[in-house]
């Protein structure tokens, strides 16, 4: 699948090492499932991947790991920001990243980190 048709939540699992995605039921084209970097080995089957994008449970200790701030900064545009820890307010060099929600905002930047090899 082209990269930019993947849902983000996807491509999140992606940056953080899931491997070998699927979408099995073309019924629910976003239940995706895979292994996850640090239990397939153990497990040995697929898991589902969470929703990054809606599922706090799942994207909240993300957000302690990497230690990303995450910010209204710009309500008037009606988009929350994600960026490294101290970096919200000055020009980071693409370690901010907004979005509709702050689950979107935190996946798009996880995705950048990646991207930009910084994660």
């Amino acid at each position: 699948m082209e990269e930019a048709k993947k849902p983000l939540h996807v491509r999140v699992a992606e940056a953080l090492g899931w491997i070998a995605l699927e979408a099995p039921n073309g019924m629910w084209p976003d239940e995706y499932f895979g292994f996850h970097p640090e239990f397939a080995p153990i497990v040995g089957r697929r898991a589902q991947v969470p929703d990054y994008t809606k599922d706090w449970s799942a994207t909240g200790p993300l957000i302690e790991k990497y230690g990303i701030t995450v910010s209204d900064a710009w309500p008037a545009f009606g988009a929350w920001t994600a960026a490294l820890h101290g970096t919200l307010h000055m020009n980071s060099g693409g370690a901010i990243e907004r979005g509709p929600t702050p689950l979107v905002a935190v996946c798009n930047l996880i995705v950048a980190l990646k991207e930009a090899g910084k994660l």
